[in-house]
C-alpha cells in the first residue's frame, strides 16, 4: 500500500469513527462530530461529477422519505407538539445516511478497493473499544472527559450513572452499545478465517456491557445466524464458551472486579433479570419495559396516531414501536415497516455476505424495542447506511460498465 494509500486510510478511518459514534464535544457548543463530517461530505459532493449520478440511485428510497415526512408533518399538527421533531429527524437521517456514504464511495473508492468494509469498520470500532477500556481503568480520566470534554447522556439523569458511560461517543447507553454489538458480531462470523479476531471481539464485549447491555443481545442473534450458516463450527463455539467462562471467573476473583464492582453488580442484574422474570419487581428491567407497553385509548388512535409521544400514569415510553403508533398509529408504522423490508430486501440482493444484511436488520428491529431506531439519526443506522450505500453503488457501478462495454464501438 502506497503512502498516499495509507494517509487516506487513516483519514477514512478518523472520519467514520467522527461519523458513526458522534462524540457531541462541550468546546463546539454541544454539536456532533458527524455535523462537522456531513459539511465536508456536501462540500466534497458539489465538486464531484459523479455525486448526481450515485444519488440518483437512491429515488425509490427519497420519495419514501417524502411519504414519511409529509404524513407525519401532517398527523403531528393535530397534537401537543412532543413530536414536533421527528420530519425533521426523518430529513437529518436520510441526508446522513445517503449523502455521506456516497462522499465516501466516490472520494474513497481506491480504499474501499483495497480494504474490506468489515475490516474498516472493525479499525473504527476497535478504537472506540480501547478507548472505553483505556477510560475503565482510569475513571478519574473518564469523569475528566464527562465533565469538560463530551456530552454524555447519563449526565442528564437526576442522579448521573459513573458505574457505566465509558466512552469518547453519543449516547453510551444506547446507541454505541448497538454499534458494538453489530461489528462484534463481525468479528465472530471471521473466527472460521483466523481465531485471533477473538481478541478484538473480547474488548467490543467489554466496551457493550460497561456501556449499553443491549448490544449483547446483537451478538446472541448474531451467533444464532452464524451456527445456523456454518460461519461458527463447533471448535469456535467451544472456544467461546470456554472464554466466556474463564473470563467471568477471571473478572470476579481479580481487583480489576473490587475496583469496578459497582459496574459489575449492573452487568450482571440483566443476567439474573434474564433467569427470574418478575414483572411485579419494580427494580427489573422486563417491569419497567412491561410499563412501557400500552397503546391509545381509541381505535382512531390506533389506526392512525395522535401526533404525540407515548406517555401514560407511568409516565413515557421508550420503545420506539409504542412511541411511533403514538405519533402516527398503524398507518405509520405500516409505512415505516414497508420502507424497511425494501431497504432489507435490496441491501440482501447487493451485500457481499448475505448473513450481515441479517444482523444489520434484526440489530435495527431489536433497537427499536430499547429506543427509537426507525428512520432517525444514530451511530447505528449510519453504519447500516455505509454498508447499503456502498454496495448498492459497487453494483450500479458494474452494472453500467458493462453496459458501456456491450455498446457498438465503445472504448474504456
Amino acid at each position: 500500500m502506497s503512502g498516499k494509500l495509507i494517509i487516506k486510510t487513516v483519514l477514512l478511518i478518523g472520519l467514520l469513527y467522527f461519523y458513526i459514534f458522534n462524540p457531541i464535544f462541550i468546546a463546539l457548543n454541544l454539536l456532533g462530530s458527524v455535523k462537522l463530517v456531513l459539511l465536508i461530505a456536501l462540500i466534497g459532493l458539489l465538486f464531484s461529477s459523479r455525486s448526481f449520478l450515485y444519488l440518483n440511485m437512491f429515488t425509490k428510497e427519497f420519495l419514501f422519505l417524502i411519504l414519511l415526512v409529509g404524513y407525519t408533518s401532517l398527523i403531528i399538527f393535530f397534537g401537543d407538539g412532543s413530536a414536533s421533531s421527528m420530519p425533521y429527524r426523518q430529513i437529518i437521517w436520510f441526508v446522513e445516511c445517503f449523502f455521506v456514504p456516497v462522499f465516501f464511495a466516490i472520494y474513497f473508492e481506491d480504499v474501499l478497493e483495497k480494504v474490506s468494509f468489515d475490516i474498516v469498520i472493525l479499525m473504527v470500532s476497535l478504537i472506540a473499544g480501547l478507548i472505553t477500556l483505556y477510560l475503565i481503568l482510569n475513571p478519574s480520566v473518564n469523569l475528566a472527559v464527562r465533565s469538560s470534554l463530551i456530552q454524555d447522556s447519563l449526565d442528564s439523569l437526576d442522579k448521573p450513572e459513573y458505574f457505566r458511560g465509558f466512552t469518547i461517543a453519543e449516547s453510551s447507553s444506547f446507541i454505541y452499545g448497538i454499534v458494538q454489538g453489530i461489528v462484534c458480531s463481525i468479528c465472530l462470523m471471521f473466527l472460521k478465517r483466523s481465531i485471533f479476531f477473538i481478541i478484538p471481539a473480547v474488548i467490543l464485549i467489554i466496551a457493550i456491557l460497561f456501556n449499553a447491555r443491549t448490544g449483547f443481545f446483537i451478538v446472541a442473534v448474531s451467533l444464532i445466524f452464524f451456527i445456523i450458516e456454518g460461519r461458527i463450527g463447533v471448535k469456535q463455539l467451544l472456544i467461546l464458551i470456554t472464554l466466556s467462562l474463564f473470563g467471568s471467573f477471571f473478572f470476579i476473583t481479580s481487583s480489576f472486579y473490587v475496583n469496578n464492582e459497582d459496574s459489575f453488580k449492573w452487568i450482571f442484574r440483566a443476567f439474573t433479570s434474564t433467569q427470574n422474570i418478575d414483572l411485579n419487581d419494580e427494580n427489573s428491567n422486563y417491569s419497567f419495559l412491561y410499563n412501557m407497553l400500552f397503546i391509545p385509548d381509541s381505535l382512531p388512535g390506533i389506526i392512525f396516531g395522535e401526533g404525540r409521544m407515548a406517555n401514560n400514569a407511568y409516565g413515557g415510553s421508550d420503545i420506539g414501536f409504542i412511541n411511533h403508533l403514538f405519533v402516527g398509529g398503524l398507518l405509520l408504522l405500516a409505512i415505516q415497516l414497508f420502507f424497511f423490508w425494501y431497504m432489507f430486501m435490496r441491501s440482501l440482493s447487493t451485500s457481499d455476505k448475505k448473513v450481515l444484511t441479517y444482523v444489520f436488520y434484526s440489530a435495527l428491529l431489536i433497537a427499536n424495542f430499547k429506543g427509537e431506531a426507525f428512520f432517525v439519526p444514530s451511530g447505528f443506522s449510519r453504519l447500516i447506511a455505509f454498508h447499503y450505500v456502498l454496495f448498492i453503488v459497487r453494483q450500479k457501478t458494474i452494472e453500467m460498465n458493462n453496459t458501456f462495454r456491450l455498446l457498438p464501438n465503445s472504448t474504456i
